[in-house]
């Protein structure tokens, strides 16, 4: 993965749903975050597929041009690689596959269906509110 960085990309990340990606997990969870990373790729216009992975190598500097809220369970990540992407930052997916759930019960996403549901849409909101405030930056920064 390093080389790739040395090759002039900025993030190297790992994906699930690029060719030779998948992911293992129960058919809730899986359709829901494939689901959820269409949802984002279609509202930011995206060439990204996996918003939510989690797993990347990037370089340093990215940490001094990028902004980002880093807060949430996970709905950060989706912030912080929109702002990447946007700031022109050369994004490459590699394959990853993700592995079944060695314990579901212990899942931090989806101990039961109700936090399951609610973590989604905590989500989606972090989607709208990513959009929103690079509207009212690009608004407020116009010259």
């Amino acid at each position: 993965m390093e080389k790739l960085l040395d090759d002039g990309y900025d993030i190297v990340l790992l994906s699930r749903y690029v060719k030779d990606g998948e992911d293992k997990r129960p058919l809730l969870r899986s359709l829901a975050s494939k689901y959820l990373n269409l949802f984002c790729k279609i509202i930011f216009r995206s060439k990204i597929k996996d918003f939510t992975s989690g797993i990347f190598l990037m370089k340093r500097e990215i940490l001094n041009k990028v902004s980002f809220l880093g807060y949430g369970h996970g709905d950060f990540f989706i912030e912080f690689l929109y702002n990447t992407e946007k700031n022109g930052f050369k994004i490459i997916e590699i394959p990853y596959i993700q592995k079944r759930d060695i314990d579901p019960v212990k899942s931090k996403s989806a101990p039961n269906l109700i936090k399951f549901f609610y973590l989604g849409i905590k989500y989606i909101i972090r989607v709208f509110a990513t959009l929103l405030r690079n509207k009212n930056y690009e608004t407020n920064n116009k010259i």
